[in-house]
């Protein structure tokens, strides 16, 4: 039945009767007996499938009925010329990719810069050799396949790559919102909490730290060290050196610090406190890059201690 239609419409196939599924279709789109008998001849021979229209008018109704690799265009029709056909064809989503070669007579006026401008891929003149005609034919239809192979891979890699844009920007507002979590706790967090460089310089400290110390801001604490505070025995300082991870308790004399001015305080006399000094490491180099320190004021639980113990002891 769906032969009976192409005939009718002045579409049909030759070697209907052959297999095919893997055969590259070919669109003959020309009104001279001749030239379609001698070019579907050529073509049949390396197993081409041929589909002719018998004008571009016919060509264009029925080209959603079939997928042609590629169309071979006579230019001077009656009705519809190629070019006009080429075109249509140009301008419908669907067949703007199929390859176009015009076929020209000697005796025609072909011109070649409009051929190409319009979206010929190539042209021929007749009366068509046919061993040109199968190497251009081969050549355009392969040049097709790799330019839709190359598109399908382009969309393909632009489809991953924007999964993974997504990925990373969904990865990277997760991080934003823990490292602002992370920041909140580092803020609140009760435990002084400092970040101290090789020379015991505090590059960075949370507010804890900050009121333990009596620091008000980074001009208070430029010109301290950790490594010339005298609260710290040299046993401990020479401990962190060795990149020593250190869990100590011990007294804090405030006073006699303040009086050196190496910084301000808003308490005086005496502090318990607890610390833990842990080495940091570059990642790339595995050499140490500076501690991070955990300081609390345990003041408080040292003198209910105490009170504790004396009752215990009356």
């Amino acid at each position: 039945m769906m032969m009976r239609l192409f005939h009718s419409l002045g579409v049909y196939r030759m070697n209907d009767e052959r297999d095919i599924d893997n055969k590259p279709t070919i669109l003959v789109v020309d009104d001279t007996p001749a030239s379609v008998g001698m070019i579907q001849a050529a073509l049949e021979q390396e197993n081409y499938q041929v589909l002719i229209a018998t004008s571009g008018e016919k060509a264009l109704e029925r080209i959603n009925f079939i997928e042609p690799d590629l169309i071979l265009l006579d230019i001077m029709m009656p009705g519809i010329d190629g070019y006009e056909t080429c075109l249509q064809l140009k301008s419908n989503e669907k067949t703007r990719d199929i390859p176009i070669i015009f076929l020209s007579a000697l005796s025609d006026t072909f011109d070649k810069v409009k051929a190409f401008s319009i979206g010929a891929v190539d042209y021929l003149t007749k009366p068509v050799e046919p061993e040109e005609l199968l190497i251009r034919v081969r050549n355009h239809i392969r040049l097709n396949q790799l330019e839709q192979e190359l598109i399908l891979a382009n969309r393909e890699l632009d489809d991953r790559v924007n999964q993974k844009s997504s990925a990373l920007i969904h990865a990277n507002a997760m991080l934003s919102e823990k490292e602002e979590l992370l920041r909140i706790v580092y803020n609140l967090s009760p435990i002084g909490i400092g970040l101290i460089d090789l020379d015991g310089r505090i590059n960075d400290l949370n507010l804890a730290l900050g009121q333990f110390f009596g620091f008000s801001g980074p001009s208070d604490y430029a010109s301290y060290s950790f490594f010339l505070d005298s609260n710290f025995s040299n046993q401990i300082i020479s401990r962190i050196k060795n990149s020593e991870t250190l869990e100590i308790e011990g007294l804090y004399d405030i006073d006699r610090i303040k009086r050196k001015n190496l910084y301000r305080t808003k308490k005086g006399g005496s502090v318990y406190y607890q610390m833990k000094i842990i080495p940091c490491y570059n990642s790339k180099t595995d050499q140490s890059s500076g501690y991070i320190l955990f300081l609390q004021d345990i003041t408080e639980w040292k003198q209910k201690e105490r009170i504790m113990r004396d009752k215990a002891n009356e």
